[in-house]
Protein backbone atom coordinates (compact mmCIF):
# COMPACT_ATOMS: atom_id res chain seq x y z
CA UNK A 1 0.00 0.00 0.00
CA UNK A 2 2.90 2.45 0.61
CA UNK A 3 4.39 2.03 -2.83
CA UNK A 4 0.57 2.41 -4.68
CA UNK A 5 0.24 5.49 -2.38
CA UNK A 6 3.46 6.57 -2.84
CA UNK A 7 3.62 6.20 -6.22
CA UNK A 8 0.52 8.18 -7.32
CA UNK A 9 1.45 10.97 -5.33
CA UNK A 10 4.48 11.22 -6.78
CA UNK A 11 2.63 11.10 -10.14
CA UNK A 12 0.36 13.99 -8.60
CA UNK A 13 2.49 16.00 -7.89
CA UNK A 14 4.27 15.61 -10.94
CA UNK A 15 0.88 16.85 -12.98
CA UNK A 16 -0.18 19.63 -10.67
CA UNK A 17 3.32 21.11 -9.67
CA UNK A 18 5.75 20.24 -12.85
CA UNK A 19 3.35 19.73 -15.84
CA UNK A 20 1.28 22.69 -14.45
CA UNK A 21 1.11 25.02 -11.51
CA UNK A 22 -0.97 25.20 -8.74
CA UNK A 23 -2.03 27.81 -6.18
CA UNK A 24 -3.87 26.56 -2.49
CA UNK A 25 -5.17 29.27 -0.81
CA UNK A 26 -5.49 27.93 3.11
CA UNK A 27 -3.72 24.91 3.16
CA UNK A 28 -2.80 24.72 6.76
CA UNK A 29 -6.19 23.98 7.53
CA UNK A 30 -6.63 20.91 5.40
CA UNK A 31 -2.99 20.07 7.22
CA UNK A 32 -4.81 20.86 9.95
CA UNK A 33 -7.94 18.57 9.97
CA UNK A 34 -5.28 15.44 8.79
CA UNK A 35 -2.97 15.73 11.28
CA UNK A 36 -4.30 17.38 13.93
CA UNK A 37 -7.63 16.82 15.14
CA UNK A 38 -8.93 15.02 17.63
CA UNK A 39 -8.34 11.36 18.73
CA UNK A 40 -10.66 8.84 16.87
CA UNK A 41 -12.56 11.79 15.52
CA UNK A 42 -13.13 11.01 11.58
CA UNK A 43 -12.54 13.57 8.89
CA UNK A 44 -15.16 13.92 5.71
CA UNK A 45 -13.54 16.08 3.04
CA UNK A 46 -15.94 17.64 0.06
CA UNK A 47 -15.43 19.07 -2.93
CA UNK A 48 -16.61 19.90 -6.48
CA UNK A 49 -15.59 17.16 -8.77
CA UNK A 50 -14.66 19.05 -12.11
CA UNK A 51 -12.15 16.05 -13.52
CA UNK A 52 -11.67 12.03 -12.89
CA UNK A 53 -8.39 13.50 -11.78
CA UNK A 54 -9.57 15.68 -8.76
CA UNK A 55 -8.64 13.14 -6.63
CA UNK A 56 -6.24 12.17 -5.98
CA UNK A 57 -4.07 14.41 -7.23
CA UNK A 58 -5.43 17.65 -5.12
CA UNK A 59 -5.10 15.89 -1.77
CA UNK A 60 -1.87 14.76 -2.96
CA UNK A 61 -0.48 18.17 -4.05
CA UNK A 62 -1.35 19.63 -0.53
CA UNK A 63 0.57 16.81 1.57
CA UNK A 64 3.75 15.81 1.61
CA UNK A 65 5.45 12.94 -0.23
CA UNK A 66 6.32 11.35 3.15
CA UNK A 67 2.66 11.33 4.30
CA UNK A 68 1.70 8.66 1.70
CA UNK A 69 5.21 6.69 1.56
CA UNK A 70 4.22 6.16 5.22
CA UNK A 71 0.67 4.89 5.26
CA UNK A 72 1.87 1.73 6.93
CA UNK A 73 2.73 3.24 10.58
CA UNK A 74 0.18 6.14 10.52
CA UNK A 75 -2.97 4.70 8.18
CA UNK A 76 -4.34 8.25 8.18
CA UNK A 77 -4.46 8.29 4.10
CA UNK A 78 -8.08 9.30 2.80
CA UNK A 79 -10.34 6.35 1.68
CA UNK A 80 -12.69 7.67 -1.34
CA UNK A 81 -15.51 6.28 -3.07
CA UNK A 82 -14.99 5.49 -6.92
CA UNK A 83 -17.87 4.17 -9.97
CA UNK A 84 -17.43 0.86 -10.15
CA UNK A 85 -17.63 0.80 -14.11
CA UNK A 86 -14.47 2.96 -13.91
CA UNK A 87 -12.08 2.02 -11.65
CA UNK A 88 -13.31 -1.86 -10.86
CA UNK A 89 -14.25 -2.75 -14.18
CA UNK A 90 -11.64 -5.96 -13.94
CA UNK A 91 -9.78 -7.40 -11.62
CA UNK A 92 -6.32 -5.45 -11.86
CA UNK A 93 -7.76 -2.43 -11.41
CA UNK A 94 -10.31 -3.85 -8.83
CA UNK A 95 -6.91 -4.52 -6.25
CA UNK A 96 -5.32 -1.14 -7.81
CA UNK A 97 -8.18 1.18 -6.39
CA UNK A 98 -8.37 -1.31 -3.26
CA UNK A 99 -4.68 -0.61 -2.45
CA UNK A 100 -4.96 2.59 -2.82
CA UNK A 101 -7.69 2.75 -0.21
CA UNK A 102 -10.43 3.20 -3.47
CA UNK A 103 -13.58 1.51 -2.45
CA UNK A 104 -16.39 0.69 -5.22
CA UNK A 105 -19.70 2.56 -5.44
CA UNK A 106 -22.41 1.51 -7.87
CA UNK A 107 -24.54 4.31 -9.27
CA UNK A 108 -27.71 3.91 -8.57
CA UNK A 109 -27.10 1.38 -5.99
CA UNK A 110 -29.03 2.91 -2.85
CA UNK A 111 -27.56 4.41 0.32
CA UNK A 112 -27.52 1.02 2.17
CA UNK A 113 -25.34 -0.75 -0.34
CA UNK A 114 -21.88 -2.20 1.33
CA UNK A 115 -19.30 0.50 -0.01
CA UNK A 116 -21.49 3.35 1.76
CA UNK A 117 -21.95 1.21 4.85
CA UNK A 118 -17.42 0.31 4.87
CA UNK A 119 -17.13 4.03 4.49
CA UNK A 120 -19.01 5.60 7.24
CA UNK A 121 -17.64 2.56 9.51
CA UNK A 122 -14.03 4.24 8.48
CA UNK A 123 -14.93 7.41 9.57
CA UNK A 124 -16.74 5.99 12.53
CA UNK A 125 -13.32 4.81 13.76
CA UNK A 126 -11.44 7.89 12.75
CA UNK A 127 -10.78 7.46 9.19
CA UNK A 128 -11.03 10.47 6.85
CA UNK A 129 -13.16 10.12 3.83
CA UNK A 130 -13.10 12.47 0.31
CA UNK A 131 -16.93 12.56 -1.09
CA UNK A 132 -17.69 14.53 -4.42
CA UNK A 133 -21.48 15.04 -3.38
CA UNK A 134 -22.05 16.08 -6.81
CA UNK A 135 -21.72 11.95 -7.17
CA UNK A 136 -19.94 12.53 -11.14
CA UNK A 137 -17.97 14.72 -13.08
CA UNK A 138 -20.00 18.58 -13.63
CA UNK A 139 -19.36 18.29 -17.57
CA UNK A 140 -19.94 22.53 -16.85
CA UNK A 141 -17.09 23.43 -15.42
CA UNK A 142 -17.43 26.61 -13.12
CA UNK A 143 -20.43 26.49 -13.89
CA UNK A 144 -23.23 26.15 -10.99
CA UNK A 145 -22.70 22.81 -8.79
CA UNK A 146 -24.57 19.76 -10.11
CA UNK A 147 -27.76 18.64 -7.54
CA UNK A 148 -26.02 16.86 -4.31
CA UNK A 149 -26.33 13.46 -3.15
CA UNK A 150 -28.06 13.13 0.24
CA UNK A 151 -25.24 10.01 0.63
CA UNK A 152 -23.23 12.60 2.49
CA UNK A 153 -24.98 13.57 4.99
CA UNK A 154 -26.16 10.50 5.26
CA UNK A 155 -22.68 9.06 6.17
CA UNK A 156 -21.83 12.10 8.18
CA UNK A 157 -24.64 11.66 10.36
CA UNK A 158 -24.77 8.11 11.13
CA UNK A 159 -21.18 8.50 11.74
CA UNK A 160 -22.02 10.75 14.49
CA UNK A 161 -24.72 8.40 16.09
CA UNK A 162 -24.37 5.99 18.71
CA UNK A 163 -21.91 7.90 21.07
CA UNK A 164 -19.65 8.05 18.48
CA UNK A 165 -17.08 11.55 17.97
CA UNK A 166 -18.81 13.79 15.54
CA UNK A 167 -16.73 14.04 12.61
CA UNK A 168 -15.07 16.96 11.28
CA UNK A 169 -16.42 18.53 7.57
CA UNK A 170 -13.69 20.35 5.42
CA UNK A 171 -15.05 21.72 1.99
CA UNK A 172 -12.79 23.17 -0.98
CA UNK A 173 -12.89 24.37 -3.82
CA UNK A 174 -10.74 23.91 -7.35
CA UNK A 175 -11.02 25.54 -10.63
CA UNK A 176 -9.38 24.40 -13.71
CA UNK A 177 -8.74 20.94 -12.76
CA UNK A 178 -11.02 19.92 -16.13
CA UNK A 179 -8.00 21.57 -18.22
CA UNK A 180 -5.70 18.94 -16.56
CA UNK A 181 -7.59 16.38 -17.61
CA UNK A 182 -10.62 16.73 -19.84
CA UNK A 183 -13.48 13.94 -20.49
CA UNK A 184 -12.92 11.91 -23.40
CA UNK A 185 -9.02 13.11 -23.99
CA UNK A 186 -6.49 11.01 -23.41
CA UNK A 187 -3.52 13.30 -22.85
CA UNK A 188 -2.89 15.99 -20.06
CA UNK A 189 -3.03 19.51 -20.43
CA UNK A 190 -0.07 21.50 -19.22
CA UNK A 191 0.99 24.93 -18.51
CA UNK A 192 -1.85 26.12 -16.68
CA UNK A 193 -2.67 26.94 -13.15
CA UNK A 194 -5.15 24.93 -11.20
CA UNK A 195 -6.70 27.21 -8.08
CA UNK A 196 -7.75 25.38 -4.86
CA UNK A 197 -9.48 27.07 -2.15
CA UNK A 198 -9.54 25.24 1.31
CA UNK A 199 -12.60 26.70 3.73
CA UNK A 200 -12.98 26.58 7.25
CA UNK A 201 -14.37 23.14 9.18
CA UNK A 202 -17.51 23.33 9.01
CA UNK A 203 -20.02 24.01 12.20
CA UNK A 204 -23.10 22.17 12.06
CA UNK A 205 -23.51 21.16 16.01
CA UNK A 206 -27.32 22.05 15.41
CA UNK A 207 -27.43 19.37 13.00
CA UNK A 208 -24.84 16.80 14.86
CA UNK A 209 -26.76 17.03 17.72
CA UNK A 210 -30.28 16.09 16.17
CA UNK A 211 -28.13 12.75 14.40
CA UNK A 212 -27.19 11.41 17.69
CA UNK A 213 -30.81 11.34 18.86
CA UNK A 214 -33.18 10.79 16.29
CA UNK A 215 -34.15 7.47 15.61
CA UNK A 216 -37.22 8.25 13.04
CA UNK A 217 -36.87 7.33 9.30
CA UNK A 218 -38.11 10.07 7.94
CA UNK A 219 -36.94 12.67 10.15
CA UNK A 220 -33.40 11.22 9.67
CA UNK A 221 -33.85 11.67 5.89
CA UNK A 222 -34.75 15.33 6.27
CA UNK A 223 -31.48 15.69 8.56
CA UNK A 224 -29.20 14.11 5.91
CA UNK A 225 -30.80 16.41 3.46
CA UNK A 226 -30.05 19.38 5.28
CA UNK A 227 -26.40 18.30 6.33
CA UNK A 228 -26.27 18.02 2.54
CA UNK A 229 -27.45 21.84 2.02
CA UNK A 230 -25.20 22.52 4.31
CA UNK A 231 -22.17 21.64 2.78
CA UNK A 232 -23.51 22.75 -0.58
CA UNK A 233 -24.00 26.08 0.22
CA UNK A 234 -19.90 26.04 1.92
CA UNK A 235 -18.87 25.04 -1.09
CA UNK A 236 -20.92 27.58 -3.33
CA UNK A 237 -19.69 30.59 -1.12
CA UNK A 238 -15.84 29.37 -1.54
CA UNK A 239 -16.74 29.61 -5.19
CA UNK A 240 -18.46 33.04 -5.07
CA UNK A 241 -15.79 34.86 -3.10
CA UNK A 242 -12.94 33.79 -4.85
CA UNK A 243 -14.68 34.05 -8.86
CA UNK A 244 -11.61 35.36 -10.95
CA UNK A 245 -10.61 35.92 -14.55
CA UNK A 246 -9.03 32.45 -14.00
CA UNK A 247 -11.75 30.67 -14.10
CA UNK A 248 -11.68 30.51 -18.17
CA UNK A 249 -7.91 29.76 -17.85
CA UNK A 250 -6.54 27.98 -20.95
CA UNK A 251 -4.15 25.00 -21.05
CA UNK A 252 -0.96 24.85 -23.41
CA UNK A 253 0.06 22.29 -25.09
Amino acid sequence: RNLVLGGVAMGSKFILNVLNRIEITNSQAFKTAVYERKPGQGLVTVSNHDSTLDDPTIPCAILPLGFFFSESRHNMNRWVMCAREICHSNPFLSAFFLTGKGLPVDRGGGLEQASLVAVTEQVKQGGWLHVFPEGKVNREPGGPLLPFKWGVGKIICDAAAGGHETPLVLPFYHRNMHNVKQIGRPLLGVGGTVEVWVGEPLRMEDLMHRCKVCDDNIQKQILWNEITNRIKTSIEDLSKQNSSPMQTNHFEK
